[in-house]
C-alpha cells in the first residue's frame, strides 16, 4: 500500500508539470493567495519562488488583496511556496519554464487542523537535535521559522524606516530597580535594528568574547543564527510551558554537551490561540564566572505588521558587574559576587513605510503623580521630579501636578527638588514605581514633616554635644539679599574640670547655607554661652551670644556688611563698582535644554599665562564660587563627565566686584552599539564601602581619585598625587619644617586650618586650627604611596559625606583608603 501511494503521488506530480511556452524575455509568474475556506484573497502571505533544486529565488509579501508578481530570471523550472503563520503552507506544481507568454497561478492556503492549545507538554520530554523529527514539535517549529524567516527577510529588504531608542542602564544586583540610564534615539531604514556577530563566528567563538581592556562583550543570536543549519545541528529542542505565561507554548532550545564555549540556551514562546511569535528569551552557559549564572542573558520581543512583516520590537543584554567580598574569601570561596547588572537594549519607536506612512507604534508608559509640602500642607509648585539615574524629568504646575509620558517599561526611582527643600536642609528620598507599557500610573510624592525633617536633618552624632538645634538665614546687610554658601560659626567653651581650678576647651563646628542663605545646626548644648558668627569671602557679621535653657529649635539670622556692589544683580558679567576688598566669580553651570543643574563639574580659572589659580567642583544645584587672588581677566573652564566641556570662557574680575555667570554645557553621551555590553570587575570593598556610589552620584561633589588613576600615577608618597589638585595646598607645615602637609584654606591672618583624615574609615588626625593647637596631618607618614588604594578629598565643608562630617569638617576632610593586605586591589 505505502509503495502504491508512493507511486501515484510521482505520477500526479509529474501530470501536474506545467509546460511553458517558449522563452520570452520579461516572463514573469502573477501569484494570487486565497483563503480556502472562502475563496478571498489573503493578505500578509509570505510567497517565495523556489528554483527545481527548492533553493529560495525571490521572496516577497502578497499586497492587500493576496497578490504579488515574480519576474523569471532565466529558463528552468519553478515553484512557488506560500506560507503564513497560523495556516498550511501550500508549494505549487513544477513550471517548466522555457520561454514564451507570462501567467498565472492560485494558491489557496487553510487553516491548520491543529491548533498549539491542543499540544500537550510533558515534564520529561526528550530534547531533539532538530525540531523537524517529532510532530508536535515541528508544529511549532514551522510557526516560529516562518516569523523568524520573514522578519530576517523585512530586515535584508529595508522597506520600513525605524524609529529606534537605544539605551544603557544601570540596574541593582536583583535587576529589578534602574539606578542609571543613558538614552538615544536615532532613525534609520531596517536591516537589523540591533547588531550581531555573523552565524559562523558566534558559533566557532561562542557568545561571550573577553576585551583586552578587562571584562567581556555579550553578544544576542538574531533571525539568520536561530535559522541556520548549523545551529540546529549543534542544539536541542523541546516544548516547554510556564504558569507565569498563561496562553503561550515555547520551544526551548539548549546547546549540545561537549561544545566547551560560551553559548546560550533559551525558549523561543508562541501564543497559542494565533501561532504569532511572541518572544525569545535566552541565557549564556559556560560563563567566566560561575557567580553570574541566571543573570547574563537577554530578551527580544516581536510584532507582527499589518501587512504580514515582522521585526524585532524590543530587546536588551544583561552582563553582571562582578566584585569581590574578602570577608567571603576562603580557601574554596574566591568572594566573588554579582554588584550590579549592566543592562543594554532598545525598542522600535515607531515603524513607517519608505512614503513615510506609519505602519505601527510602540506602546509607552505613562506615570503621573503630586507633588506636596507637608510643612504647609498645600501641593507643592515648580518642583523638578525626576527619575533617578535617567534623563527624564519633567517639573510640577502650580497645582502640584506632573507627568512622565512616553516612558519605556522599568522599574525606576522617583524624586524631586525645590528651592524651598534646600531651605529645609532636606533631600527627599526616592519613591519605587514601576512604568508599564500602555498603562499609567500614579504617584505621590511628599516632604517630611517639619518635625521629621529637624530629626533627620541632626544624626545621633551631631548630638554629640549637646540636643539643641539652630536654624536661620544669612543676609547682606547692604542689601538685603540671602548668601548662599555662607559659612556659621557656632563656638562655645566646654568645662572638663572644676579642681583645683577650672579647666575648659574651645568647642566649635560650622554649618553652610543653602542655596537659599539658610543653614541648620544641629549639636548646641544646652545652659551653654553660645557664639555665633557668619563669614563670607572675607567679611564677617557681629557675633551673637545666645543660650539655649531646654531642648529646643532657635531661628537667628544673621547679617554682614558686604561693600556696595559686590554681589551683581542678575547673571551678568560684572557686578556695580566696590569701594575696596576682595574680588571673585560666582555662578552656575546648566544643561541649555533642560536648565537642569551639573553636578560635580571641575570648574577652573586660568590666568592669562594659562595657569590655574583657583577651581572648585559644582554643588547639587550647580553652583560654584571662587575668590581671584587679583583682579584682572581670566580664562574660565568647564568640565564634566558625559558632557562636551567648556573652555576659554572670559570674564573680566575688577577690584571689590563678584562676577556672576550663567555657563551652559551641552551633553555629549558616547555612541555604544546596541547589543555589545562590557561587563566590569569593580574593586568590592570600595563597592562595599561606598566610594563608587558616592563618585557616581556626585552625592558631596569631592575629589576621587579611583584604583584605576593611582596605578597609572604610581606616586611614591601621597602628597604626590594631591598636588595640583583644585583647591588642595601641598607644602611645608607652615609652622616649622618637617614632612609635606596638605590643607585646604586659611582662616584670619596666616591660621592655617588642617583637614580631618580618615585612614580605612578611622579618624587619624582630627584637624582644626593651628593657632588652636592643631597638628597638621602629614600624610606622607601615615600611609606609605604603594599602600594607597583609593582617595576621596573634600576641600569644604558642605561637601563632606554625613560619614565622614565631624568638629573641623570645615577645614576640610581627606578619606585614604588602603591596599595593605587587601586581596581585591
Amino acid at each position: 500500500m505505502v509503495m502504491r501511494a508512493h507511486l501515484r503521488k510521482i505520477l500526479l506530480t509529474n501530470a501536474l508539470l506545467l509546460a511553458c511556452p517558449p522563452w520570452a524575455s520579461g516572463q514573469s509568474i502573477l501569484v494570487q493567495v486565497t483563503e480556502m475556506e472562502t475563496g478571498l484573497g489573503l493578505p500578509g502571505a509570505f510567497v517565495s519562488l523556489l528554483d527545481g533544486g527548492g533553493r529560495v529565488v525571490r521572496s516577497a509579501l502578497g499586497d492587500s488583496m493576496g497578490r504579488l508578481l515574480f519576474s523569471i530570471p532565466a529558463p528552468g523550472a519553478y515553484r512557488v511556496r506560500a506560507e503564513m503563520i497560523g495556516r498550511q503552507t501550500q508549494v505549487s506544481p513544477l513550471l517548466a519554464c522555457e520561454g514564451g507568454e507570462s501567467h498565472a497561478i492560485t494558491l489557496p492556503l487553510s487553516l491548520r487542523a491543529i491548533p498549539l492549545t491542543g499540544i500537550r507538554v510533558e515534564a520529561d520530554m526528550q530534547c531533539r537535535v532538530r525540531p523537524q523529527d517529532a510532530p508536535h514539535l515541528a508544529r511549532v517549529w514551522e510557526e516560529a521559522r516562518t516569523a523568524l524567516t520573514v522578519q530576517a527577510w523585512s530586515e535584508r529588504e529595508g522597506l520600513y524606516r525605524l524609529r529606534v531608542s537605544t539605551y544603557e542602564r544601570d540596574l541593582d544586583s536583583e535587576g529589578r530597580r534602574v539606578e542609571r540610564e543613558e538614552r538615544k534615539t536615532r532613525t534609520g531604514l531596517t536591516r537589523s535594528p540591533f547588531v550581531s556577530l555573523p552565524t559562523q563566528e558566534l558559533l566557532e567563538g561562542g557568545f561571550v568574547r573577553p576585551v583586552e581592556e578587562g571584562g567581556h562583550q555579550y553578544f544576542a543570536p538574531d533571525a539568520s543564527v536561530l535559522l541556520s543549519e548549523r545551529f540546529l545541528d549543534n542544539h536541542c529542542f523541546r516544548l516547554m510551558r510556564s504558569a507565569e505565561l498563561p496562553g503561550s507554548i515555547g520551544l526551548g532550545f539548549e546547546p549540545l554537551r561537549g561544545t566547551g564555549i560560551p553559548d546560550i540556551q533559551g525558549t523561543l514562546w508562541l501564543d497559542e490561540e494565533t501561532a504569532h511569535l511572541r518572544s525569545l528569551e535566552f541565557r549564556y552557559t559556560r560563563l567566566p564566572f560561575p557567580e553570574a549564572k541566571g543573570v547574563a542573558g537577554g530578551r527580544l520581543e516581536f510584532r507582527a505588521l499589518p501587512n504580514g512583516a515582522w521585526v524585532v520590537d524590543r530587546w536588551w543584554i544583561r552582563a553582571p558587574l562582578m566584585g569581590r567580598r574578602t570577608d567571603l574569601v576562603r580557601r574554596y570561596e574566591s568572594g566573588i559576587r554579582v554588584t550590579g547588572i549592566r543592562e543594554t537594549g532598545g525598542e522600535v519607536l515607531e515603524v513607517t513605510t519608505l512614503a513615510h506612512e506609519t505602519v505601527s507604534e510602540a506602546e509607552r508608559a505613562t506615570i503621573t503623580g503630586l507633588v506636596w509640602d507637608s510643612t504647609r500642607a498645600e501641593p507643592m509648585g515648580g518642583a523638578t521630579v525626576h527619575l533617578s539615574g535617567t534623563q527624564f524629568a519633567t517639573v510640577s504646575d502650580s497645582a502640584g501636578r506632573f507627568e512622565f509620558g512616553d516612558l519605556p517599561g522599568g522599574v525606576y526611582m522617583a524624586s524631586f527638588t525645590h528651592p524651598r527643600l534646600d531651605s529645609l536642609g532636606i533631600l527627599p528620598s526616592g519613591v519605587e514605581v514601576e512604568a508599564l507599557p500602555g498603562v499609567t500610573s500614579e504617584l505621590r510624592l511628599s516632604t517630611p514633616s517639619e518635625s521629621s525633617i529637624l530629626l533627620g536633618a541632626c544624626r545621633v552624632a551631631d548630638r554629640e554635644e549637646g540636643p539643641a538645634v539652630l536654624t536661620g538665614t544669612v543676609r547682606d546687610g547692604t542689601s538685603g539679599r540671602l548668601l548662599p554658601g555662607a559659612a556659621v560659626r557656632v563656638q562655645w567653651q566646654k568645662v572638663v574640670s572644676l579642681e583645683p581650678r577650672v579647666r575648659a576647651t574651645d568647642r566649635w563646628f560650622e554649618a553652610i547655607t543653602d542655596g537659599e542663605g539658610r543653614y541648620i545646626a544641629c549639636g548646641i548644648p544646652l545652659d551653654e554661652v553660645v557664639q555665633v558668627q557668619a563669614s563670607f569671602l572675607d567679611w564677617r557679621s557681629p557675633v551673637a551670644e545666645l543660650a539655649l535653657p531646654v531642648v529646643e529649635r532657635r531661628i537667628l539670622d544673621l547679617a554682614i556688611a558686604l561693600p556696595p556692589g559686590l554681589l551683581s544683580d542678575g547673571l551678568r558679567m560684572e557686578g556695580r563698582v566696590a569701594d575696596e576688598g576682595g574680588q571673585g566669580v560666582q555662578g552656575v553651570l546648566l544643561e541649555p535644554s533642560t536648565r537642569a543643574p551639573v553636578v560635580g563639574a571641575e570648574i577652573t580659572v586660568e590666568d592669562a599665562s594659562g595657569a590655574i589659580v583657583v577651581g572648585t567642583v559644582t554643588d547639587r544645584r550647580g553652583f560654584f564660587r571662587l575668590q581671584t587672588p587679583a583682579p584682572g581677566r581670566y580664562l574660565i573652564a568647564a568640565q564634566a563627565l558625559g558632557y562636551a566641556g567648556v573652555e576659554n570662557q572670559e570674564v573680566v574680575v575688577a577690584v571689590g566686584r563678584l562676577a556672576v555667570l550663567e555657563i551652559q554645557i551641552a551633553p555629549d553621551a558616547l555612541e555604544l552599539d546596541p547589543l555589545v555590553v562590557t561587563a566590569e570587575t569593580r574593586h568590592f570593598r570600595l563597592e562595599m564601602e561606598g566610594f563608587y556610589e558616592r563618585e557616581a552620584r556626585g552625592l558631596h561633589h569631592g575629589i576621587f581619585l579611583s584604583p584605576e588613576v593611582l596605578e597609572g600615577k604610581r606616586p611614591r608618597k601621597v602628597s604626590d598625587v594631591l598636588i595640583g589638585l583644585p583647591g588642595v595646598r601641598v607644602g611645608e607645615p607652615v609652622h616649622g619644617s618637617g614632612p609635606r602637609a596638605v590643607w585646604f584654606r586659611v582662616a584670619e591672618g596666616s591660621n592655617v586650618c588642617w583637614p580631618m583624615v580618615f585612614v580605612d574609615r578611622h579618624l587619624v588626625s582630627t584637624g582644626g586650627l593651628r593657632g588652636a593647637g592643631a597638628e597638621p596631618a602629614a600624610v606622607d607618614e601615615l600611609v606609605p604611596g604603594p599602600d594607597v588604594g583609593a582617595i576621596e578629598v573634600y576641600p569644604g565643608a558642605s561637601e563632606v559625606p554625613p560619614e565622614f562630617n565631624g568638629p573641623n569638617a570645615g577645614c576640610g576632610v581627606i578619606v585614604i583608603w588602603t591596599r595593605r593586605g587587601r586581596a581585591d586591589f
